[in-house]
């Protein structure tokens, strides 16, 4: 007779744990919204599903890259670190490094390295038209889904 590996159900409950461990820490987490910034895509107290792989393997205690193998793209919505009000901001990518922007008629051009986005509700949010380019090693993931309801 053949050894047979049982696996009990608190060993399924284990697996399962770390599992998703894993998968918060380095594949995907949730987030929810504050404010209107993102309407009509995105609402207050809405719960949105983000990827923390789309731009490299993301080192979940530091919030740097331990691998980058891309960078944001236009249209992307992307979570990042706004270091001066110490939190995350969601808004969407509209440029990239060596594209040039028309603001308050200035041509700029966004340098290596940076992004340039907007909140989709362009009279209510903060975002790169008044906190400047933004790094795009303080991005720590990409909207996926959008779920619950907000106000």
């Amino acid at each position: 007779m053949k050894n047979k590996i049982l696996v009990t159900p608190l060993q399924y409950l284990l697996i399962s744990a770390i599992i998703i461990i894993l998968g918060k820490l380095f594949l995907f987490d949730l987030i929810i919204v504050e404010g209107d910034s993102m309407k009509p895509t995105l609402y207050n107290r809405s719960i949105t599903f983000y990827s923390k792989i789309n731009y490299g393997l993301l080192n979940p205690f530091s919030g740097k890259y331990f691998v980058e193998w891309s960078h944001p793209k236009k249209g992307d919505i992307v979570i990042f670190w706004y270091q001066r009000g110490n939190k995350y901001l969601i808004k969407r990518c509209i440029a990239i490094a060596g594209d040039t922007i028309v603001m308050e008629k200035r041509k700029l051009q966004i340098p290596e390295g940076f992004i340039f986005v907007i909140g989709d509700n362009e009279e209510v949010s903060l975002d790169s038209r008044q906190i400047g380019f933004i790094p795009v090693d303080t991005v720590i993931g990409k909207v996926m889904r959008v779920g619950g309801s907000g106000s």
